[in-house]
């Protein structure tokens, strides 16, 4: 939030009365200016107030890749070749990244090495910001720096110098920001050195970020608007959001097995085949996928394989905040089965059970769902197929989808 513009006080109270001063013109001229400077000391000192967030997961030469997250928005976040060692005081917008309508939750970035060097501070501030489009009748569109960009929010983080190959560091928002279709992704040094990892190109098609000087330390404030008429690098900064978006079109993760395992990971001391038709071992496991056709997934349970061994596939991050309706099939035929368990994961929290499913079931599909809250963005659903006492306990798994809201009901 942004005080009020104080215009209507920048005029004249002094009126000549043939051609004599009032003097009562005089102390409401007095009155006025005190009230002006007043207002300007509450607005400077309003602006100057920002949410300083701190990093809730320092990697030392970690990586942060985009295809392997649904809804992060920007550019991998990764070592790239060089950071601004002079020069980096001005504000900058990743042009090229639209952000759609949604939450965000967390900000990620990459501080590159040897920025000490260069800086000779253990720590280095920077403004995270999103900025908004506005147009206006009097501007040309076809050059987006001749459009105004107002900066809707903002927070301040500080990064430390000390990494030998640099870190990437990651920032959770409480509660999240608010951003519209076509917000973009930005951020202000505060000095000279600029430590977000980059790289630059000479290809006209490069990648654009564009900037605009801090005039006299002026740091932009939320809420007004400013042209980043300066110009644009052709360049790709290690920076990045994941956001929660408004419309998900009902499906938040979906998978079907058929084109592979759909960036779902595996643990344990079993992994989980895909597979048309029937398991290796007689009597049990499913014969085809659910519904009669197509790949599904299963724990081979034959030795070397001991009792207790395990296999787990998860999905990953959610990226969501709310309830979820988790469905899926599983089959369950063997006189040996042992177990099947669903969890959801979070960081920090570990594994929470949401349903055991033990013994065997029938020669047949069987579909399940379950309604979770989630409450930590990073949160993965997680399912667990145990060996039991012998080798005809093969478990299969198909089908999975993660939808936006509660299931309708929660039977086999």
């Amino acid at each position: 939030m942004v005080m009020p513009s104080i215009n209507f006080l920048n005029f004249s109270i002094l009126k000549s009365l043939n051609g004599k001063t009032s003097l009562r013109s005089c102390r409401q001229h007095a009155l006025l200016v005190m009230l002006a400077a007043c207002f300007a000391q509450v607005r400077s000192q309003f602006s100057s107030v920002i949410k300083t967030l701190e990093p809730t997961d320092i990697q030392p030469g970690g990586q942060f890749l985009l295809a392997n997250e649904p809804f992060a928005y920007g550019n991998d976040v990764v070592r790239r070749l060089v950071f601004l060692p002079s020069q980096a005081q001005k504000s900058w917008v990743d042009v090229e990244t639209t952000l759609p309508d949604g939450t965000i939750f967390q900000f990620m970035l990459y501080v590159h090495d040897d920025v000490r060097s260069s800086s000779g501070a253990t720590t280095i501030p920077v403004r995270v910001q999103i900025w908004r489009q506005t147009l206006r009748e009097d501007v040309d569109d076809t050059e987006l720096r001749e459009i105004p960009f107002q900066l809707v929010w903002e927070a301040r983080v500080e990064v430390k110098t000390s990494y030998v190959d640099g870190a990437l560091y990651k920032y959770s928002i409480q509660g999240g920001v608010s951003v519209k279709q076509g917000d973009r992704i930005g951020w202000t040094y505060e000095n000279n050195v600029g430590p977000i990892s980059f790289e630059y190109s000479e290809n006209s098609n490069a990648h654009r970020t564009y900037f605009r000087n801090v005039e006299s330390n002026e740091l932009p404030v939320v809420g007004e608007d400013y042209f980043f008429s300066s110009g644009y690098l052709p360049s790709t900064f290690s920076i990045a959001v994941s956001l929660v978006p408004v419309s998900l079109n009902g499906v938040i993760f979906e998978c079907t097995f058929d084109g592979g395992f759909c960036t779902m990971t595996q643990t344990g001391s079993i992994l989980f085949e895909r597979l048309t038709s029937s398991t290796p071992s007689a009597d049990t496991g499913p014969s085809s996928g659910e519904g009669g056709f197509g790949f599904f997934i299963f724990i081979e349970t034959s030795d070397p394989r001991v009792p207790g061994d395990y296999g787990r596939i998860r999905t990953p991050n959610l990226n969501f905040l709310g309830r979820i309706c988790v469905s899926f099939w599983y089959h369950m035929y063997g006189v040996h089965i042992g177990s099947l368990n669903v969890y959801s994961q979070s960081a920090g929290d570990g594994d929470n059970l949401l349903l055991s499913l033990i013994g065997e079931k029938g020669n047949i599909w069987k579909h399940q769902n379950i309604s979770v809250f989630i409450d930590q963005p990073e949160t993965r659903i997680v399912w667990e197929a145990v060996k039991g006492d012998g080798y005809q306990g093969d478990i299969g798994l198909d089908s999975i989808k993660i939808s936006d809201g509660a299931c309708l009901n929660t039977g086999p």
